[in-house]
């Protein structure tokens, strides 16, 4: 079963110029658009608990997601993102439209996510697409931002401010962008990832996750 990471964060080391962004399983840096909190709604599974209840969408795995690693400047991008699914896995589209909102980084197919896909068989095909604005501090100007994810599952490509910055194939392990070239001065950075999941076809990895759960063999966990 695949581990979710506890979010994606950016930091700053003290001692050189580098600084680091962390996307853990989600994308770390925290908002309080409560328009975007707002949209999202928590769906009901057949077996809920009292911590689904108290979610908090504007702090969401508030952790440091690599706690031998910590550093005292990041920021976490765990939250309210933009969501769609279609076609058009890893090519960027300035038009693309995003009719909902996903609590990341919970899975498209769980209902804290807000989404509850339950088309399994049909999404072996489809793309998920993610996307997220944030802003750096003026204290990162001039340095290297890393963009950090603890898992995606499956495999995902990732774009910021339309440019694609990496991609990646594997839904248990965590992986890192250098973003700092794709960056803006000032303003809002757009981050979107698309993301593809074929469950139990192919030749990846994929445990007891299968299009027709049922038994001992459990439904799939796509996304970020």
């Amino acid at each position: 079963m695949p581990s979710f990471s506890k979010g994606c964060a950016i930091y700053r080391p003290t001692m050189n110029k580098k600084v680091s962004f962390l996307v853990a399983c989600i994308c770390s840096i925290l908002f309080s658009h409560d328009v975007y909190a707002n949209s999202w709604k928590r769906l009901q599974a057949p077996l809920m608990t009292s911590w689904s209840q108290n979610i908090d969408t504007l702090n969401v795995w508030p952790e440091y997601p690599r706690p031998q690693m910590v550093r005292s400047e990041w920021q976490n991008l765990n939250g309210v993102w933009d969501f769609e699914k279609g076609d058009g896995f890893g090519t960027y589209n300035s038009n693309q439209t995003f009719s909902k909102r996903i609590l990341v980084p919970f899975p498209i197919e769980s209902a804290l996510s807000g989404i509850m896909d339950t088309e399994y068989p049909a999404n072996m095909t489809k793309t998920f697409f993610y996307r997220t604005f944030f802003s750096l501090p003026s204290s990162y100007e001039n340095k290297e931002v890393l963009l950090h994810f603890g898992a995606v599952d499956w495999d995902c490509a990732v774009f910021v401010n339309g440019i694609k910055v990496g991609s990646h194939r594997g839904g248990y392990d965590p992986f890192t962008f250098d973003i700092s070239s794709a960056l803006t001065q000032g303003g809002k950075q757009e981050l979107q990832v698309h993301v593809t999941d074929p469950s139990d076809t192919g030749a990846q990895p994929k445990g007891k996750q299968v299009a027709y759960p049922g038994g001992i063999y459990y439904t799939p966990v796509s996304g970020i």
